[in-house]
């Protein structure tokens, strides 16, 4: 059965209202200004014409605060949450420049990778095209080389660093992927100049089953449009995400650094939510993480692809696509 939405109107204009904010039902006009008249310092303190008109900016002001308005300084929240969204994305910046524009020179292991202090690359030459498996082996270091950049990684020991990268690192190269191509306005997961993220002698393996393989490429890009994320909420779920603390294999000392990361930076994008989308923040806190469940479904859906062609597909020269494939089949 169908079932007709009763109109709601602004309670200090009567127009149709945009939501509940600060505190009344009001449009978004009226929302606008009264976040305006709230933080304006020489705001109107009297009625231009008689009072309770309804022309002047002071008796509509007066209106709002009747209606319940309350406005709520997002100031001092957003001086502890800038900072850290700055970090993040100087982080990410560094990383989305070394992947656009560098070469990686050395053919490590996974874990020479998680042990090295560097990684060595090569200024990219104007002109040169990357083949499929140089551009993941760049999106395997840089994305690494993020992952132990955060600030609680050195009081980790290392074993606890490895099993920390070795859980997160692809799922999370599969969730930066997906991030770029929605940014980028792209329907799938792809590397630059449109070069398919899986390698033509896997994908062949599955010419009459094609479904399978967008089940790796989609998912993750549509559930991003869905969700319309905007690049700050994308840094703080990445740190969410990856300071994931739910590992049988971490050291009970580990578990409790990373879960503690983990908690700073949920509460952070609470906060974030509460002052950009106010009574609709929790919901939104809920919806970005979502994501999750999205990401490491397609990553599964990722090592099912690596399995079923086990045997054919042969990851051509670095050593961490090796490491990779023996993850998997474990």
């Amino acid at each position: 059965m169908r079932m007709n939405r009763q109109p709601t109107y602004c309670a200090i204009c009567n127009k149709a209202d945009g939501g509940f904010n600060y505190g009344a039902s009001c449009c978004n006009s009226c929302k606008m200004f009264f976040r305006r008249a709230a933080q304006h310092p020489n705001f109107p303190t009297h009625c231009k014409n008689t009072n309770s008109c309804v022309g002047c900016r002071f008796c509509r002001y007066q209106r709002c605060l009747a209606a319940g308005m309350v406005w709520k300084d997002p100031t001092p929240v957003m001086r502890d949450i800038t900072p850290t969204i700055k970090h993040l994305a100087k982080l990410d910046n560094h990383r989305q420049n070394v992947f656009l524009n560098y070469v990686a020179m050395d053919n490590l292991t996974l874990d020479e990778l998680i042990e090295s202090n560097s990684v060595n690359y090569t200024l990219k030459q104007h002109g040169v095209q990357l083949d499929v498996f140089n551009w993941a082996t760049l999106k395997h270091t840089t994305s690494v080389v993020f992952m132990k950049n955060f600030d609680f990684v050195p009081l980790l020991d290392s074993e606890d660093l490895k099993v920390y990268v070795k859980q997160m690192y692809k799922p999370f190269m599969m969730f930066c992927t997906a991030m770029r191509c929605y940014t980028n306005r792209r329907e799938c997961a792809e590397f630059p100049e449109g070069l398919d993220i899986l390698p033509q002698q896997l994908t062949s393996q599955f010419i009459n089953c094609p479904e399978v393989l967008l089940k790796v490429r989609c998912p993750i890009v549509n559930r991003l449009k869905e969700l319309n994320i905007i690049y700050e909420e994308f840094l703080m779920v990445t740190a969410i995400f990856i300071c994931n603390p739910v590992s049988s294999k971490l050291s009970p000392n580990g578990q409790t650094i990373i879960s503690r990361s983990q908690k700073k930076y949920a509460s952070i994008l609470m906060q974030y939510c509460l002052i950009k989308y106010q009574n609709s923040g929790p919901s939104r806190f809920s919806d970005l993480l979502s994501l999750f469940d999205t990401i490491n479904n397609t990553a599964k859906n990722l090592d099912n692809v690596l399995i079923q062609s086990f045997g054919t597909f042969q990851p051509k020269r670095q050593k961490v696509f090796d490491d990779m494939m023996k993850a998997v089949l474990e």
